[in-house]
């Protein structure tokens, strides 16, 4: 069986199912490479980043105590990196309608798209390095 060309490597169009997998996939490769170089705060942003795109795909709410956590940064750092990304337009905030104490997070529709570009690109580069070599 020989490997696949460069073209039958690389779908076209991904399935959002297959977008939420990339999304997971992302997610465990930045748990490994934490736990590879002892660093529970490299890449926080893009660990949060990828927490909330995960969550759009799962149909679930991300609390900003929760996001905090999956950062891997202090609390008082993480919120901070959340309210540069609000600032910037990249999450939105919402309250919770049965418990006004928690607010939600969100990415931006525009935002996600941007990010699942990333990473498809990046997909696409390991299927190049893969399979042509």
């Amino acid at each position: 069986m020989s490997a696949p060309t460069k073209a039958e490597a690389q779908p076209a169009i991904l399935t959002e199912a297959q977008l939420a997998i990339l999304v997971r996939l992302e997610l465990e490769f930045l748990r490994l490479r934490r736990r590879a170089v002892r660093d529970e705060q490299g890449d926080p942003v893009w660990a949060m980043v990828l927490e909330l795109c995960a969550a759009r795909f799962e149909d679930r709410a991300v609390s900003v105590t929760s996001l905090c956590l999956a950062s891997g940064l202090p609390v008082t750092t993480a919120l901070r990196r959340i309210e540069e990304l609000e600032r910037n337009g990249r999450i939105t905030r919402s309250p919770d309608k049965d418990d006004r104490r928690r607010v939600f997070v969100a990415l931006n529709g525009e935002f996600q798209g941007r990010i699942l570009d990333q990473l498809i690109a990046m997909e696409r580069i390991r299927n190049e390095v893969l399979f042509t070599a």
